[in-house]
């Protein structure tokens, strides 16, 4: 049997994995895919040009606001945080919370669903920690309900103090 030889933590991780991925629709596939490509284009250009190009450019994506059922638009956001947190989970290197946000605020923004970006810091052990996420009706998208308790805003993007 596979378990004699191979590590049973590994073995179940793998099988859950598995058994996750056999659940997924060909359009979460291409779903997957996009957000894996995007995070690593996001990353780079965060690296390279300022932020506030790359915020403008991802937000070009925005679609009209459909009007659909709050029930149905609120597990489809929920739904497309699982996919780019998976494919942040299985990149290359460690995705950053912003480069996840301004991913996910694409493709909902493709769906029509609107979103704000919420970016926010704190000091901690003396130093200045910093993170973003998404609000979807002001309630954060795959965060704990009191992160933005947690962290002092900063000002919107693309707004001048």
């Amino acid at each position: 049997m596979l378990t004699n030889w191979f590590p049973m933590g590994l073995y179940k991780l793998m099988k859950r994995r598995l058994d996750t991925a056999r659940t997924f629709s060909r359009h979460d596939w291409w779903t997957l895919g996009q957000a894996w490509l995007l995070l690593g284009m996001v990353d780079l250009a965060l690296r390279v040009l300022p932020f506030r190009l790359v915020h403008k450019c991802m937000s070009l994506a925005r679609r009209q606001t459909r009007k659909r059922d709050a029930a149905a638009e609120l597990a489809a956001t929920q739904h497309m945080q699982r996919l780019v947190s998976l494919a942040s989970q299985c990149h290359l290197y460690p995705m950053r919370c912003l480069s996840q946000a301004l991913v996910l605020q694409r493709l909902l923004g493709r769906q029509g669903i609107p979103t704000e970006l919420r970016i926010g810091v704190r000091k901690e052990a003396g130093q200045l920690c910093a993170h973003a996420w998404l609000e979807y009706h002001g309630q954060p998208l795959g965060e704990p309900q009191g992160i933005a308790a947690r962290f002092e805003p900063l000002a919107a993007p693309g707004v001048e103090p």
